[in-house]
């Protein structure tokens, strides 16, 4: 929701995608075929999440929090695969704060749904007390017709000849 999120996404995005990236070419054969495969995935999942960030959708942080889920497990397989620490570590501090980013961004969207639909409710109510009084004045039309010609009838002076 807002320029914020959307650089914080982008820099851990980066991050995290960055260190996979490290963490898949130290691979052997066997399982370097599958990270690639994984790390394309994880590629086209982020753009997708870099465009609904960019256009604010509300769809993008649950997909963002899904996404860095499977990441933070990924990254604790990579460390004990490819035996390095630090560049794993980096990866799982960026994922947790690619998560926690996303998590905050759904709950502000709850927060922003339940308000349009106090809004709304309290339009509809608005509405409904105005369709009320339109509704008494169309009852009350017809009397204030005749009314209207009564005095009418009674101000009309007589023509003297």
């Amino acid at each position: 929701m807002g320029a914020k999120s959307f650089i914080t996404i982008v820099l851990v995005l980066f991050l995290a995608l960055l260190s996979d990236i490290f963490l898949v070419f130290r691979l052997r054969s066997s399982e370097f075929y599958l990270e690639l495969i994984l790390l394309c995935i994880f590629g086209i999942v982020a753009l997708m999440v870099l465009f609904g960030a960019f256009f604010d959708e509300m769809w993008t942080w649950q997909l963002a929090a899904a996404m860095f889920t499977v990441m933070i497990v990924n990254f604790m397989v990579l460390r004990i695969v490819a035996h390095t620490k630090g560049l794993a570590w980096l990866g799982i501090l960026a994922a947790v704060i690619g998560f926690l980013v996303s998590i905050a961004n759904i709950k502000s969207y709850d927060d922003y749904t339940d308000e349009l639909e106090m809004q709304s409710q309290s339009k509809l109510d608005e509405e409904k007390q105005i369709m009320k009084e339109a509704e008494e004045l169309e009852s009350l039309e017809p009397e204030a017709e005749a009314a209207v010609k009564e005095k009418k009838s009674r101000k009309k002076p007589k023509k003297k000849n």
